[in-house]
């Protein structure tokens, strides 16, 4: 076999020179006629080709010299023409002269113009025209006032440069053509000298090809000598540390070297000429194997020949299966076609890679159960920071003295403190182990935006900073995704801006980018900035930044990480760009497009608390919670705001307290050992009594969205977030007692809105020019005259309703932008009802929305701050 692949390149060999004197020189003669005749068209084709470029060159050099001498004469005549004119163009005369700029320029620093540059004569010139452009290039990036005032002097010195460029251009052009000449000659010696050189090259060639016939015959002399490196080769092969089997066209094996003697266990005695199907293939792959190899034989298409390594299995002499390292190719020999396997045990390596993932494995359960105990602990630690907290809402700080108030208020607010990041660290906890469900559903991401921005304006003003909500994309008032984890991340994004802005500016805008499959949210401020080698740490778990603020704000350093998350989840992403000194934006990037089958619904999304709720009059409430603390805690509040309270520490005994007493309202612990609070509330909801009636409010520290869905589902009317306290026992109080629950709402009508917002129409009139504004609301009044006129005839038709709403949607985002709210109320009601309604409904449906659009158009001509706008847009018109 070694002696067939070296053998291969000589009998190459001997075929390009076939046997014969007369042959050899026949070749040698035509090849050297046939490369004379290439010379020499070469050197005919050359000579021409050179001439053309030449030729070409000094064209465009003397192209360039008259240029700019007409360049200057134009930048005269503008200036002729300015001086006679009261407005001249001064941008025209900017533009010439900068073109002049130019051309000079390249006259004094191009090569091409340095031989030029060198003339004596030229010298003088070049040197005052750069005079001239330095004199005046000042002048011409002046004011128009400045300009203006000096154009005669610029005319008077353009006239003078006119003459110098006259001159260099005579003296080119005359020097241009004494060169040419002169290059010509020298390119027609360079011609010369190189069909020389290749004549001599030719001979060289000759020399070589006898060489080469030489060297053929001293390789027909030494071809015994190729037995000796045939020997060498099978010396190679039975020493590799790789096993090495060769097989035939029918798979008998006819090559077994040392090394696959030690893999496999059969001597080569035992293996030469048996089937290697076998012998060394698993009986599970033996049925794939001789299939392939017959195919291969019909067809010649290969799996496994030529493609690199391929990891398999193999059986020992013993019957034991181990892997391993394949690689199969074909070679061709005088008896017929063989395969050539190079096969390695990889016993040990792929031991190695079990035992790394095994190590993986741990690392990444390890990594699991760390983020568990976080989340344990976290629940534990907040236990008792709930009851610190509800017991200080116990206390009347009015009566303490003022020192001791003081210090009452610094526990409170370092309890708060503490709550928040013991709930950072469950909510990464949460993350990590994959415990958070996403609530997608259709929202509107305007309504998002604008509540955001009103939670944090307080707090952006004490600060000194203006919190900006830039007019986002009507498109944009129907999105889908999960509104609460999205308002989480931009409440995390604006809390860190105006954290680090101070009497500044912080804005928050939205852009489709590719309409609603793709939109980024940007938070700009005007803060410090952070550093770029800082940029990429900070979305890191409990990383924070030493900045210039750093003695006045805190945190855990684990907000940024939950945006990322919660970005990740959603199917976005974050990043930032920050320069330090200037801002930073922070900005993500969300798919928002709705199904095609979602219509959009109202969210009701956490707003703070900032007044406590009128008390209502007494009632009997049942508190079920294991924590006695909690218990106690609620039981003082409840009592001091006049309520009957009956406790129960678990949740069968809240049934039984249940059972034994007609009571208003019940307070459910949700996480309780034996019976949870939602087991509890189904018990309770089948029993035969008034209390199974009456409205049960979740009380948990985690109510997440998608938990709130399993509370509802159990029976519960609403929720109440740990820590408890007076302001928000009072709200859950007179939220149940009129039957505004949020699981089982009375059947009331929508509440009529009022026809104008006001703060809305305040915030348009800030924040567009008048006369986008005019525009604006001109097509806004053109487009709902369009949707009225268009409506339909027949109403039965289900295209013609689907056009109805997919209008209504349109034209509500822009009466949400102009603040026209009972219209902007009434088209989505249309939108969401329009497929329900009989023909005869819609139609009336229809009317009423009319008759509402003209009142809202009477209200708006009326309004002041349209009044003006339309009067001037109509003197426009």
């Amino acid at each position: 076999m070694a002696k067939t692949f070296i053998l291969g390149p000589i009998n190459s060999v001997r075929a390009i020179f076939p046997a014969g004197r007369v042959a050899q020189r026949l070749a040698v003669v035509f090849a050297s006629g046939v490369i004379l005749v290439t010379l020499g068209l070469f050197g005919v084709d050359l000579r021409r080709d050179f001439r053309q470029l030449e030729s070409a060159n000094s064209d465009n050099i003397l192209w360039v010299l008259s240029q700019t001498e007409i360049e200057i004469t134009s930048l005269e005549m503008t200036l002729q023409v300015a001086l006679t004119q009261d407005e001249p163009n001064l941008n025209e005369i900017r533009k010439r002269f900068d073109i002049l700029y130019s051309r000079v320029e390249t006259l004094s620093i191009s090569e091409p113009y340095a031989d030029l540059r060198q003339e004596r004569r030229v010298e003088p010139n070049l040197a005052a025209l750069n005079a001239f452009i330095d004199k005046n290039v000042t002048l011409i990036d002046s004011p128009d006032e400045t300009l203006l005032a000096r154009l005669p002097d610029l005319a008077a010195d353009t006239q003078t440069a006119r003459q110098l460029i006259r001159g260099i251009t005579a003296v080119g052009i005359q020097s241009f053509s004494i060169d040419a000449a002169e290059r010509r000659d020298s390119l027609l010696q360079t011609i010369v000298r190189l069909t020389t050189l290749l004549a001599a090259l030719v001979l060289v060639l000759v020399g070589t090809i006898v060489l080469l016939i030489r060297l053929n015959r001293a390789m027909r002399r030494s071809a015994l000598a190729q037995r000796l490196i045939s020997d060498r080769m099978e010396s190679i092969v039975a020493t590799s540390l790789d096993a090495v089997i060769v097989i035939d066209r029918d798979g008998h094996i006819i090559v077994f070297n040392d090394a696959a003697s030690k893999i496999f266990g059969y001597s080569r005695a035992e293996a030469m000429g048996a089937e290697m199907s076998d012998l060394l293939i698993p009986d599970k792959f033996k049925a794939a194997h001789v299939a392939g190899m017959s195919r291969y034989r019909k067809t010649g298409k290969r799996h496994v020949i030529g493609k690199g390594i391929v990891q398999l299995e193999g059986r020992r002499k013993d019957g034991s299966i181990f892997p391993v390292d394949l690689t199969l190719s074909r070679a061709h020999t005088v008896t017929g076609e063989i395969f050539v396997s190079f096969i390695r045990d990889i016993s040990d390596r792929v031991q190695a890679e079990n035992d790394l993932r095994q190590a993986r494995d741990k690392a990444i359960a390890g990594e699991k159960s760390k983020a568990e105990l976080l989340a344990v602990m976290s629940h534990e630690m907040r236990t008792p920071l709930n009851g610190l907290l509800g017991t200080l809402e116990l206390i009347n700080f009015e009566e303490l003295p003022p020192k001791h108030r003081a210090f009452m208020e610094i526990i409170r607010k370092s309890g708060k403190l503490l709550l928040g990041h013991v709930n950072d660290v469950l909510e990464i906890s949460r993350l990590d182990v994959g415990k958070v469900v996403l609530n997608k559903q259709s929202f509107d991401l305007v309504e998002l935006m604008e509540d955001v921005i009103a939670t944090q304006t307080g707090r952006a003003r004490a600060g000194g900073t203006e919190l900006v909500l830039a007019p986002p994309h009507p498109d944009l008032h129907h999105v889908y995704s999960d509104p609460h984890r999205l308002q989480q991340v931009l409440l995390n994004l604006i809390g860190n801006a105006i954290k680090f802005t101070r009497n500044g500016r912080v804005t928050l805008e939205a852009e489709c980018l590719q309409g609603r499959d793709e939109v980024m949210i940007r938070v700009i401020d005007t803060g410090i900035g952070i550093p770029e080698e800082d940029q990429e740490r900070i979305f890191g778990d409990f990383e924070t930044i030493d900045t210039a603020y750093s003695r006045s704000n805190s945190g855990t350093g684990l907000g940024l990480g939950i945006s990322k998350r919660l970005t990740t989840l959603l199917g976005g992403t974050i990043g930032v760009e920050s320069e330090p000194g200037e801002g930073s934006v922070f900005w993500i990037t969300l798919p928002l497009m709705p199904p095609e089958d979602e219509v959009i619904c109202p969210v009701t999304l956490p707003q703070p608390t900032e007044a406590l709720t009128p008390i209502i009059d007494p009632i009997t409430v049942l508190v079920v919670e294991d924590n006695e603390i909690n218990r106690f805690v609620a039981r003082s509040i409840l009592e001091q705001e006049g309520h009957t309270v009956i406790e129960a520490h678990d949740g069968a005994a809240g049934i039984a307290a249940a059972q034994a007493n007609d009571v208003d309202l019940i307070l459910m612990d949700i996480s309780m050992p034996g019976m949870d609070g939602l087991q509890a509330t189904r018990a309770i909801r089948k029993l035969n009594c008034a209390s199974a009636l009456a409205p049960v409010v979740a009380t948990t520290a985690h109510a997440f969205p998608d938990e709130i869905a399993a509370f509802r589902d159990a029976g519960m009317n609403d929720v109440l977030a740990k820590p408890l306290s007076r302001a928000t026992l009072r709200k859950i109080l007179a939220d149940t007692s009129d039957g505004s629950s949020l699981s089982d709402p009375a059947p009331t009508a929508p509440a009529k809105a009022e026809l104008l917002d006001e703060e809305r129409l305040e915030e348009i009139r800030d924040e567009l020019p008048e006369e986008i504004l005019n525009s604006t609301m001109i097509r806004f009044e053109q487009d709902a005259t369009d949707f009225f006129a268009t409506l339909p005839d027949e109403l039965d038709e289900p295209l013609a309703v689907q056009d109805i709403t997919k209008e209504a949607h349109k034209l509500a985002g822009t009466a949400a932008v102009f603040g026209a709210k009972r219209f902007r109320q009434s088209l989505n009601d249309l939108e969401l009802k329009a497929d329900q309604l009989d023909p005869a409904a819609l139609r009336a449906q229809l009317q009423d929305l009319k008759e509402c659009w003209a009142d809202t158009l009477e209200a708006m001509e009326k309004h002041p701050r349209f009044v003006t706008q339309r009067v001037d847009a109509c003197e426009d018109s």
